[in-house]
Formats: structure tokens, C-alpha cells, sequence
């Protein structure tokens, strides 16, 4: 029993490191595949000025409301240059949407939007693009593109991790 106990410890050992090297390393070509896809579509979408948000109308082509954004689709670019950050944002913030990219929290607005966008992005696995977010410094910039343009903020205060501020 001592033999079987010891293949079987083995045996777990190596499907652990298995798992580790998957969930580092392949979770990562996961991720930059699927930022290469989003960012082909990002480019259509914002060249036919297709991008989230959409506005609903009447029969008199008046905006009456916002139309909810698709889970999965393109919102946004976030671009950190002082940390590397350049990726593309999705709806949704589920452990599907996050893999792909950074995900808007579909509870609040859209970036460029009156209030508080909020985005979760993966620090470790899914290829880890907010790795160096605790890098960030005061005065850092930040450029949101949306369908509704480029907007820039700039980190005024850091603290922990739920206390960064930013201005627009």
C-alpha cells in the first residue's frame, strides 16, 4: 500500500504542476489570442462608429436612452503607458469576460459617461495585463479610448489598492 500511496502522491504532484503551468502559461496565449481578435474588432467597430454606447431613438430620431451593451463586446481601450498597459476592455466582468481582457462592471457607466466606470482585470493568470497596477504613481496617465473619443486621466493619489484616485 505504501507503493500505491506513493504513484499516487506522484501522480497528484504532477497534475498540480500541470495545472500551475496551465493556469501561467496557457491562460496567458489564451488572453493575448483573444486581445488580437478584440482589438481587429474594436478598430471595425470604431471605424464604422459602431462602438458601445448605443443610443436608442424614437420614430422622430430623438435619443431616448442608452441600449445595453452586449456581454463580451468591445468598450474600451485602457492604455497605461508608465506600466505597459495596453488592452482591450470588455462588458462584463465575469472569469470569462476577464480572460479576454479587462472587464467593465456593466453596474456602472461606460468610460466617458457621467460617473464611475469600474473595471476588474486579472493580476496573476489570464496573462496577468494588470500585473503592475500597484506600480502605478501620482501624475501617471491613463488614456481611455471610447466610442465617444479619448479620455485622458491622470493618477492624483495613491494609496492601497482601493484608494487610487483619478482625474479627468
Amino acid at each position: 500500500w505504501r507503493r500505491a500511496l506513493g504513484q499516487a502522491l506522484t501522480i497528484f504532484t504532477v497534475l498540480v504542476a500541470l495545472l500551475a503551468v496551465f493556469l501561467f502559461g496557457g491562460t496567458a496565449l489564451v488572453h493575448n489570442r483573444e486581445q488580437s481578435s478584440l482589438a481587429k474588432d474594436f478598430r471595425a467597430k470604431a471605424a464604422g462608429m459602431a462602438l458601445a454606447p448605443h443610443y436608442v431613438t424614437n420614430a422622430n430620431g430623438q435619443i431616448t436612452g442608452v441600449a445595453p451593451t452586449k456581454t463580451g463586446e468591445p468598450v474600451a481601450r485602457i492604455q497605461i503607458p508608465s506600466i505597459g498597459l495596453d488592452e482591450i476592455a470588455v462588458e462584463g466582468s465575469t472569469s470569462n469576460q476577464t480572460m479576454r481582457g479587462p472587464g467593465h462592471v456593466r453596474a456602472t457607466p461606460l468610460p466617458g459617461q457621467f460617473g464611475n466606470s469600474v473595471f476588474v482585470c486579472r493580476r496573476s493568470a489570464g496573462g496577468a495585463p494588470c500585473a503592475d497596477l500597484d506600480e502605478l504613481r501620482s501624475g501617471a496617465l491613463i488614456a481611455v479610448t471610447t466610442g465617444r473619443g479619448i479620455v485622458r486621466y491622470a493618477v492624483t493619489a495613491v494609496g492601497d489598492r482601493k484608494s487610487t484616485r483619478l482625474n479627468s
